[in-house]
């Protein structure tokens, strides 16, 4: 996965992440 910016759609994905 892709970690550049840190925005609220990417802050959610990245919970789902597990």
């Amino acid at each position: 996965r892709l970690n550049r910016v840190e925005s609220p759609e990417k802050e959610k994905l990245k919970a789902l992440d597990l």
